[in-house]
């Protein structure tokens, strides 16, 4: 069956600043979407599964905004981000809610593959704290992975950084998790 393009959303979620914590810097701002990471008690599997007692004291992020079709207004589905970190790794879950989770739109499995007609979550990382410049980290619900980096506010994107980060995700009745 073919749907209209429409029917994909991006859920693009732009975090500043958030290795300054790596830098021992404690910083804030009036981004709602900034935040400071804590220690997670216990490192996550990234297995895509949401395991509350990994995830617990995570940072968490949720009211996300429409960037399109009407930036500004509600989200039309609820989108909630944890963030944490431990020794040697920063970890996001992401729950991306779908009301109609079966019509989740993802086709494509390649790393650095075009996810421009599927459902993605993207994650960029604005760590030079400029809102111009950071790196990319893109995923659909079947776990393709897609890393850039971003310049002069998304007018330059390089596809050929390969940072090394690792994805997982799960589709439910719910919609998908990423971790």
């Amino acid at each position: 069956m073919r749907r209209s393009s429409s029917r994909h959303r991006h859920r693009i979620l732009r975090l500043a600043g958030l290795l300054l914590l790596a830098a021992g810097t404690a910083w804030a701002d009036a981004d709602p979407y900034t935040v400071i990471p804590p220690r997670l008690a216990q490192s996550p599997v990234l297995d895509g599964v949401l395991v509350e007692a990994e995830w617990q004291g995570a940072a968490r992020l949720s009211g996300f905004t429409q960037f399109e079709p009407q930036e500004g207004a509600p989200a039309s589905e609820a989108t909630e981000v944890l963030v944490g970190y431990d020794t040697h790794n920063l970890y996001f879950a992401v729950r991306a809610n779908d009301s109609d989770p079966g019509a989740l739109v993802a086709k494509v499995l390649t790393r650095d593959g075009e996810l421009t007609f599927d459902d993605t979550v993207e994650i960029i990382l604005d760590t030079f704290h400029d809102g111009r410049n950071g790196f990319l980290f893109s995923t659909n619900p079947l776990g393709a992975q897609v890393g850039a980096l971003v310049r002069s506010e998304g007018e330059q994107i390089n596809l050929d950084w390969d940072g090394l980060w690792s994805c997982a995700t799960h589709r439910d009745d719910r919609g998908y998790t990423v971790e």
